[in-house]
């Protein structure tokens, strides 16, 4: 089983943002606010998605554990997550 990258959360993370206030484009386990994600609604999607429990919690932890490697990975590992050029 495949996830699909959170593309509005990677996309947004070039930026500077409140992360506790950021609101992804659809709701995992009835949340929007990633800040309000965790195991518990990671499991309700998958039951929604009719889905493996463990399996989409396994991909939820390594998108979780793999994300902030990649973003300094396409930041140029420059120590900031914000575009070239950017105020």
């Amino acid at each position: 089983m495949r996830l699909a990258p959170l593309y509005d959360v990677a996309s947004t993370l070039v930026y500077d943002f409140d992360p506790r206030k950021l609101k992804l484009a659809t709701k995992i386990g009835g949340k929007y606010l990633l800040a309000e994600i965790g195991p518990r609604q990671w499991k309700k999607f998958a039951a929604e998605a009719h889905f493996p429990k463990q399996e989409v919690l396994a991909a939820s932890q390594e998108m979780a554990r793999s994300l902030p490697q990649a973003m300094r990975v396409v930041a140029g590992d420059s120590g900031s997550t914000r575009p070239e050029g950017g105020d």
